[in-house]
């Protein structure tokens, strides 16, 4: 007797595992914004009042009833995406995926668009838009320029309320959704199987915990990898710091004299006396560099994270010893 045969689903292609770039996601959100114009309602209520909800989400109001007319364009003066809603309300939105902002950008389109709009349009609002992950230290910067921060869930939590059936809606959440998916995946996968969102995710619940100074994508010979540091104490002659090399934790110090050799040295025999009874788990590096930043000691990811789902709250109690053993080094 023949066995049944079970039919496979298959899984419709995502525009959006292709179109990855910000110039496809600037076309996205201009193209979500036209819908916010009354004259669209007709044709797919749900979607215009999405759309409308979304430029909500941009200036901070709740009520959407105030969007009749919206104009939407792109790079005027090097701003991603502008908007003009009704005659009086003009937004300026930096759009992300992966990147961050530089060069000053954000207050260098403020001020343009102050100057521009001085005396025309007296409601003017500046939104920073991050379907990646960043910093909590970039983005307290992008915050001071007077930006909105709107990030990935809020965007996917708008894009929720659709129930039309527009497939390039759908898609897009769905993007998102995966991405948010891979970025939350650390807490339920061992370390061994994180890749660099899940990194990334972990990353973020760390500084709930810690004070991160910063964390990214850090290049180098071997192929690079997504690096997190924080705790710099600095001494008369080093800074010292804890760095996450992926799933290695390091005990690192920047130097920039000539006698590197001989300070990594004496700053690995402080380290060591100190540690040798209290943390045996910190040991020696396979090799000691040169460089300006330099590598003293490590913790193998076994003896930090364990063999199985990650334990924060003992992964975080750990890493407030190791600081203060930083400090003690230091004195």
């Amino acid at each position: 007797m023949s066995q049944p045969q079970i039919e496979e689903k298959i899984l419709r292609p995502n525009i959006f595992e292709w179109a990855t770039s910000e110039l496809s996601q600037d076309a996205m959100f201009s193209w979500i914004i036209q819908w916010a114009d009354d004259k669209y309602r007709q044709l797919d209520e749900s979607l215009n009042s999405v759309a409308k909800n979304f430029l909500c989400l941009l200036i901070g109001e709740k009520d959407s009833s105030f969007i009749h007319s919206v104009s939407v364009g792109r790079q005027w003066e090097n701003i991603d995406i502008w908007v003009e809603v009704n005659d009086d309300i003009f937004i300026v939105i930096e759009d992300k995926v992966n990147t961050n902002s530089h060069d000053g950008q954000l207050k260098r389109y403020k001020e343009t668009v102050e100057d521009w709009y001085k005396g025309k349009r007296d409601k003017l609002f500046y939104s920073y838009v991050k379907t990646g992950n960043e910093s909590k230290a970039t983005l307290i910067d992008v915050e001071s320029t007077g930006y909105r921060y709107i990030c990935r869930k809020e965007i996917i939590s708008c894009l929720s309320n659709y129930s039309g059936n527009n497939d390039i809606v759908i898609d897009y959440r769905k993007h998102l959704l995966q991405i948010e998916r891979e970025t939350q995946s650390w807490r339920q996968l061992p370390v061994s199987e994180w890749c660099g969102l899940a990194w990334e995710g972990f990353y973020k619940e760390l500084e709930k915990h810690l004070t991160i100074k910063g964390w990214g994508y850090v290049p180098n010979a071997s192929g690079g990898f997504m690096g997190a540091w924080w705790h710099m104490v600095k001494t008369s002659d080093v800074e010292m710091y804890l760095q996450f090399e992926e799933s290695k934790l390091c005990f690192k110090i920047y130097y920039e004299d000539e006698d590197r050799t001989s300070v990594r040295e004496k700053y690995y025999r402080y380290l060591m006396e100190l540690a040798k009874d209290r943390y045996p788990e910190i040991v020696k590096p396979y090799r000691f560099g040169c460089g300006y930043y330099m590598t003293i000691a490590i913790v193998e990811p076994v003896n930090l994270f364990g063999s199985s789902i990650v334990n924060v709250d003992l992964v975080v109690g750990k890493l407030n010893e190791y600081q203060k053993i930083v400090d003690e080094c230091c004195k």
